[in-house]
This record gives C-alpha cells, sequence and structure tokens, in this order.
C-alpha cells in the first residue's frame, strides 16, 4: 500500500466534488484496508457513545464524571454517525456530501474534543474529585 503524501497538501484533493471542482467524489475501493479503517473508526465511535450512556446508569450521582460522559457520549455516537453517513455518500458518489472536506472536518471534530477530554482529566478532574469527597 502506497500513500501519497503529497496529495495531504492539495487542496483540489481536499475539495474534490463539492462546488467549482470535479463534480464526482471517486470511492474508496471496497476491498481495501482504507474501506475496512473507516468501517471499524466510525463503529468504534459509535459504539464509545453507546457505552457511554449506558455506564451513567451504573455510576453514582454525585461523581463528577456523570455530566461529562453525556457530553463526550453525545459527541463519539454523533461522529459515528455522521462518519458512517460519510463514507455511504462516498461509495454512492455524492459530489458535495461525499467529499474528503468532510472527513477534514470530522478529524477537526476529534481532536478538539481530545483535547477538551484532556484537559478536563488534568485540570478539573482533580478539584472536582477533591471538592465531592470532601
Amino acid at each position: 500500500m502506497n500513500i501519497d503524501w503529497s496529495k495531504l497538501v492539495d487542496l483540489e484533493y481536499w475539495f474534490e466534488g463539492v462546488a467549482g471542482s470535479s463534480p464526482i467524489t471517486r470511492p474508496i475501493e471496497y476491498p481495501s484496508s482504507f474501506y475496512t479503517a473507516f468501517v471499524v473508526l466510525f463503529t468504534v465511535f459509535f459504539s464509545i457513545g453507546v457505552l457511554s450512556f449506558l455506564v451513567q446508569g451504573f455510576m453514582n450521582k454525585h461523581n463528577p464524571l456523570t455530566s461529562k460522559f453525556t457530553l463526550w457520549g453525545s459527541n463519539f455516537l454523533w461522529m459515528g454517525i455522521l462518519g458512517s453517513f460519510w463514507l455511504f455518500l462516498r461509495q454512492a458518489e455524492v459530489g458535495f456530501l461525499g467529499s474528503r472536506m468532510w472527513l477534514l472536518a470530522g478529524v477537526v471534530w476529534f481532536v478538539v474534543l481530545i483535547i477538551m477530554i484532556i484537559k478536563y482529566f488534568i485540570t478539573l478532574y482533580p478539584l472536582e474529585k477533591a471538592y465531592y469527597n470532601s
């Protein structure tokens, strides 16, 4: 599997299929590792979202993570749903909604969410845990 890394800095690559460019976004080859990776990734996101809602039922109501699991779980759930929808539209060769720019937007969404989670566990969680344990 050869990856052409120079495409990642080419705007035509990311915005293929949107207004003013080629009208059809090429689908991902079906029996490929990229297709399998996308299916697994979006399934994992969806599963994390569902599990976060299920875990809330077993947690103490005074645990500070209970309120955060709702926010994080809904984000992961939507990432899984919208990512699967994007992959379906990509395979159906829908020009605008199947373009790679939506994948780029999803990556930015994921990075921001991970930064929020890490920042919470580094700064706020120790304070909230100390408050609720006292």
